[in-house]
């Protein structure tokens, strides 16, 4: 009875000595007091062993239930050596951004598949602590508060670090890239990576940068590269991937609220499926969920998940309204189902080699279940295998997906107009400067489509092809044909990931068996009629072509085509470029046209056209 808890003058069920110290009373109560509340504690009553009697007390109180991302992990020297001006010691350093303190005993601390469990420390409102192995203590104690364990290691390049509180509930987890570090040189070693806004906590790489301090990072006190950098982007859905008939995973383009993110309620499907009758999270970044479907799909049907807005990320942005994803139970691609569509081998610096596919086929495929390879052309073998997806990956008809090591890279060298369209590989197959052979293959080793490509094929006039991606004109043209080939316009920056390549240009038949187009063409390489296309429809197949480009007082100009076999349809392009490799003069074109039948007959057509450039 001598203490009363306010409001309410609740008293305690129970009032214990510590066995270890009598000036402790430990106080239980029957009921459990709400989180961040303020309670006053009076006491009244309580002598000493003399008898003295104190004067009546009060004192003021409140409980914290750690909520997410009141603790963030808020540095990480993943490899100091070759030290800049720190010891050379890895450190997680973790940061209080609450308003009240909290002892982190019996906390964990998870290096990839490693745990640690954190010993009793009070970390202040607004403090730091750095985390790191017994031997690195001492040295690492002078910057501020260390906790240390036996061991201690934090992977180079990438990984995952995840906190948990006594319970088992993630607090803050992260998925680091050493392409967060934006520096090459800095990547090399000695350098931490910093989180620049701690009000922004799950933004990845766009919220973390290397540190711009001369000691090569800051344990123990605010980041060097500290700013308001807040996040304003509502998530919306990436893509869905099929499991099974009765379970697909969703795939958000940011980490989302780990409560909304499991709510059935919040997932809607068409074509009779509705809302799932489970809903699973994937934590610990919460960016993607597994759900169980009430009914099966069925092959052949494309469906449409949609969710609501009450999906929320880590700053409480909702969902954008109406998001939605197409997908379907994947079918298995045969050759030529999907096409190599654009290959970037020579990158700029800081940029990394990309190959975009392209889906020309009616099915809906799985890029998990194909492989991106060199191919030798001579024994005809895969060589340097490197797997697509780990997870289901679909691409629709008429999509194009893009597939490298570093998307982020890309997308700051080059515009896309399809940020979704991209996938970052774990390896991938190398690609020489000058020549090579790349290939989509099955599991099994079955091509889908191999492209040799040389720097030849490039736009004779460009004075240098780094950072110039190769480009397909015609998808449904072969991948062999060199013609079918040519550098992406400067209009576009000279790459065209994840959308229609600037050189696009469908062969246009019709009941004449040859047909040029356009009218007018320019080979200014600005992706605007840079090509003349040479379409013929013969109807039957077995026939051989040769194409001769004169001018128009009846010079040779360029031998385009020599005895190449034909397929009932199909079409050669011409850049505008002579035998000797210069651009060809405004002006007229004749186009010579030789058909050889396997008959014997031989056809002959001329076609003229107009190669057209600014006076």
């Amino acid at each position: 009875n001598n203490y009363a808890v306010n409001p309410g003058q609740v008293h305690p069920v129970s009032a214990t000595k510590d066995p270890s110290n009598p000036a402790i009373i430990h106080l239980v109560y029957s009921q459990p007091f709400a989180s961040d509340q303020i309670y006053s504690l009076n006491i009244i009553n309580v002598a000493d062993i003399a008898g003295n009697v104190m004067n009546s007390a009060e004192i003021s109180f409140s409980w914290h239930q750690a909520k997410s991302f009141d603790i963030l992990i808020n540095e990480i020297m993943a490899d100091p050596t070759p030290p800049v001006n720190l010891p050379e010691s890895e450190y997680v350093e973790l940061y209080n951004r609450s308003a009240f303190a909290m002892d982190l005993k019996n906390w964990s601390i998870t290096l990839g598949t490693t745990k640690k469990i954190i010993p009793q420390f009070v970390l202040p409102a607004g403090g730091y602590v750095i985390l790191t192995n017994t031997g690195s203590k001492p040295l690492l104690t002078p910057y501020g508060p260390v906790i240390d364990f036996s061991s201690f290691a934090i992977t180079n390049g990438s990984g995952s670090i995840t906190l948990k509180d006594n319970n088992g509930r993630i607090i803050h987890a992260v998925s680091y890239s050493d392409s967060w570090f934006q520096s090459s040189y800095k990547k090399d070693g000695g350098w931490s990576l910093e989180m620049v806004d701690p009000m922004n906590p799950c933004s990845e790489g766009a919220n973390w940068m290397v540190c711009s301090n001369e000691m090569g990072g800051t344990p123990g006190k605010v980041n060097s590269v500290n700013a308001p950098n807040p996040d304003n982007i509502s998530p919306s859905i990436s893509r869905v991937g099929v499991n099974d008939a009765t379970h697909i995973t969703v795939w958000f383009s940011e980490t989302v609220d780990s409560t909304n993110i499991k709510n059935a309620a919040n997932y809607t499907i068409d074509n009779g499926i509705g809302n799932p009758g489970m809903v699973s999270s994937q934590s610990p970044d919460f960016k993607s969920a597994y759900l169980t479907l009430s009914s099966q799909l069925v092959t052949g049907v494309v469906y449409t998940l949609t969710s609501t807005n009450s999906i929320l990320d880590c700053a409480g942005n909702p969902l954008l309204t109406g998001t939605s994803a197409r997908f379907a139970i994947p079918l298995i691609a045969v050759a030529n189902d999907l096409v190599i569509n654009e290959l970037l081998y020579d990158p700029p610096t800081g940029c990394v080699d990309f190959v975009e596919v392209f889906n020309r086929s009616a099915k809906v495929l799985d890029m998990k279940e194909l492989v991106l390879s060199n191919y030798d052309t001579l024994s005809q073998v895969i060589t340097d295998y490197n797997e697509i997806s780990k997870e289901p990956f679909l691409i629709l008809p008429g999509e194009y997906l893009v597939l490298s090591t570093d998307s982020t890279s890309i997308k700051k060298f080059y515009k896309t107009t399809n940020p979704k369209a991209f996938i970052n590989m774990s390896g991938f197959p190398s690609m020489n400067n000058d020549l090579g052979v790349v290939a989509i293959t099955n599991k099994s080793g079955l091509l889908i489509d191999v492209v040799a490509y040389n720097s030849s094929m490039q736009y004779p006039l460009l004075t240098n092809l780094d950072g110039v991606s190769l480009e397909r004109i015609n998808p449904e043209r072969p991948s062999k044909d060199i013609t079918n080939w040519h550098s992406a316009s400067e209009a576009v920056g000279y790459a065209t990931p994840g959308y229609k390549n600037s050189q696009f240009g469908m062969a246009v038949t019709n009941e004449n068996e040859i047909i040029l187009s356009p009218d007018i063409f320019s080979p200014d390489n600005d992706g605007y009629n840079d090509n003349l296309t040479i379409a013929y429809s013969f109807g039957v197949a077995g026939n051989n072509a040769t194409v001769t480009i004169y001018d128009a007082t009846g010079r040779l100009i360029r031998n385009l085509i020599n005895h190449e076999l034909c397929g009932t349809s199909g079409a050669f392009s011409w850049d505008g470029i002579t035998n000797d490799r210069t651009k060809a003069l405004i002006g007229r074109y004749i186009v010579f046209v030789e058909i050889f039948s396997m008959d014997g007959k031989v056809k002959h057509y001329k076609k003229s056209a107009v190669l057209g450039g600014k006076l």
